[in-house]
């Protein structure tokens, strides 16, 4: 009698699925919702993971795995994902700088960063430094004049 009864359950809970056309229309457009879900999200992991790295292996990984393993593997990218975007680490590079360029010397032809000791310029090879026509120290060519004995360099 139990098997009875179980039977004609699932035999009315099959003729309900494929005969009542209300029904089978929720299935297919929570089908097609799941579809459009699946596409926003592999879109979604690529575009963040191109922002986040620059490896075209990582990129091609991240996005296979999001298509055959896409809530699984979104999971374990939120984790293993880089903390900041390549903008972010460029700009915190930028701002380095900026905090830091004070503490550097430039050579005034280029722009290059040169030392305090250095002579020439590593990059264009123009003299940084003059030689003091009355103490014959070497002082840099931003001075007009020699920090040493204070003699103007424009007089002669």
């Amino acid at each position: 009698m139990n098997i009875e009864n179980t039977i004609n359950f699932i035999s009315n809970l099959q003729d309900f699925v494929t005969l009542n056309s209300s029904f089978d229309t929720v299935i297919k457009w929570f089908l097609l919702y799941l579809a459009f879900f699946w596409i926003a999200l592999v879109i979604w992991v690529a575009k963040d993971a191109i922002a986040r790295s620059n490896s075209i292996i990582f990129h091609v990984l991240v996005i296979i795995l999001n298509i055959f393993l896409p809530v699984f593997w979104l999971m374990i990218y939120l984790l293993i994902r880089p903390a900041r975007t390549l903008l972010d680490k460029y700009y915190e590079d930028l701002e380095f700088q900026a905090l830091t360029w004070h503490d550097k010397k430039f050579c005034w032809k280029c722009h290059a960063t040169v030392e305090d000791n250095f002579k020439f310029c590593g990059k264009c090879w123009d003299n940084l430094m003059q030689e003091c026509k009355w103490c014959k120290k070497d002082f840099s060519k931003e001075y007009f004049i020699c920090p040493f004995c204070g003699l103007d360099k424009k007089k002669k």
